[in-house]
């Protein structure tokens, strides 16, 4: 496949992503959970895992309690519904 072919794929598939996205209202707890479900992966990922992300616990902190802290972000038990 050459460049061309391929930066065609690329925008035909991004354009396609952009066609998808609507307004949807969901609830605020819901909203709460996705992005606390968000700072968890991106506290534990790999690429991460010998940095400093003392300051995602602070967020994350503010969402969780100290036993849901534990529960979700160090034990990686997946939030429930």
């Amino acid at each position: 496949m050459d460049i061309k072919t391929h930066e065609a794929v690329l925008n035909s598939v991004r354009e396609m992503e952009r066609s998808m996205r609507v307004m949807v209202k969901i609830p605020r707890d819901e909203e709460d959970r996705i992005v606390v479900n968000a700072l968890i992966r991106i506290r534990n990922s790999v690429v991460n895992i010998n940095k400093d992300m003392s300051h995602f616990d602070k967020v994350l902190e503010h969402y969780l309690t100290a036993d849901e802290f534990k529960k979700y972000v160090i034990d990686k038990h997946e939030i429930e519904y």
